[in-house]
């Protein structure tokens, strides 16, 4: 090669860097929502509905808390790794966490554990399940048993305040406003007790309440076996509307700014007006084991695994986007979600944390 050809081409080399560092690099595509973040598949217990109990992760502390194959395990919310895990029967309750503190059911009585490291603070004993999600309010912990009983123990100590008899199982997780706190019994009652005495305030007769009510505005919203959505005044009882679906609601409402989410066994998803319970749009899907998954509303979006995890628009029931969690099959479920920090996170065949 001549010195003039080399010449040449040392040129035509030099201007096309020259123009290559010129060209403007594209802006990075903004991040997809429904694309996976992380999957934690060692420690998850594998998530089957039940049809009278929904369970879910909970988020605190940076933490992704959940009960297991072996015990209940602490997963850091950014990698899915394993903060700590502490082994003990627990029951498929979802645990609770307050002021550092976190509270879970197991197959013999009510643990109270620091969530940061693991270890115990103190346990109650009480000879049967608890499956019941705790609710803390007021240095009280609430909670319902296998026992058929409504327990209230102190928060600090797990010594009973007071004891409310149901005549059947409590699987509801209870809700407190106002000094009340709110439950449904498999006894076909929901009941408003004074949450510091245990009284009772007053009792409205279902088909059986399992599902946990949520309280909004001076109204409380509850699903029940019955095939119905309720909405009674919070603070006498009385029925404000009642909207028959297609099928018994074991799951918890999620409430919007106008209008009340659930779901019903048959895998369906339902917008109700919320102060007329008019359905407003149904989102339809088959199930092949029952849906017991409570929806979560978040930024005028609705997410809910069914058949695959999905996100639908809160206005019009409309799917915005799916994540597929096992192709080709159902047969783990899907649980109740959590939002936090522009992460969803759920359980099925693992422990699932995907972008919002």
């Amino acid at each position: 090669m001549t010195r003039t050809v080399r010449g040449i081409l040392i040129f035509f080399l030099v201007l096309i860097s020259i123009l290559s560092g010129c060209t403007k690099q594209p802006k990075e595509k903004a991040k997809t929502p429904g694309r996976l973040k992380w999957k934690a598949d060692t420690v998850a217990v594998g998530f089957k509905p039940l049809g009278w109990l929904s369970y879910s992760p909970v988020v605190a502390n940076g933490m992704v808390y959940l009960r297991g194959r072996d015990g209940l395990y602490a997963l850091d919310t950014k990698t899915g790794k394993q903060k700590w895990m502490l082994k003990n029967k627990f029951s498929i309750a979802t645990p609770c966490v307050s002021d550092g503190v976190l509270y879970m059911g197991s197959l013999d009585g009510i643990f109270a554990i620091n969530a940061k490291t693991g270890k115990g603070i103190w346990y109650f004993k009480i000879g049967h399940e608890v499956d019941s999600k705790p609710t803390v309010a007021d240095g009280t912990v609430y909670f319902g048993c296998a026992d058929s009983k409504f327990y209230a123990v102190s928060a600090k100590s797990g010594r009973i305040k007071w004891v409310r008899a149901t005549k059947k199982p409590v699987y509801s997780t209870p809700a407190v406003a106002e000094g009340v706190v709110y439950f449904g019994g498999t006894n076909d009652y929901l009941y408003a007790l004074d949450a510091k005495t245990g009284a009772i305030k007053w009792v409205f007769r279902t088909g059986g309440i399992v599902g946990s009510p949520v309280v909004e505005g001076g109204t409380l919203y509850f699903g029940s076996w019955d095939n119905c959505v309720y909405a009674l005044n919070a603070k006498m009882g009385k029925k404000r509307w009642k909207t028959a679906l297609d099928s018994e609601i074991t799951s918890a409402p999620a409430i919007g700014s106008s209008a009340v989410y659930c779901t019903s066994w048959n895998g369906n998803v339902y917008a109700l007006d919320l102060k007329t319970g008019i359905k407003k749009w149904v989102f339809k899907r088959e199930m092949l084991s029952g849906l017991d998954a409570s929806p979560v509303i978040d930024a005028g979006t609705v997410y809910i695994g069914i058949d695959k995890f999905y996100a639908l628009d809160a206005r019009t029931g409309k799917e915005k986007w799916d994540f597929q969690v096992i192709k080709g099959s159902q047969s783990s479920g899907i649980s109740s979600a959590v939002v936090s920090g522009k992460t969803i996170y759920f359980i099925s065949n693992g422990v699932y944390a995907v972008r919002q």
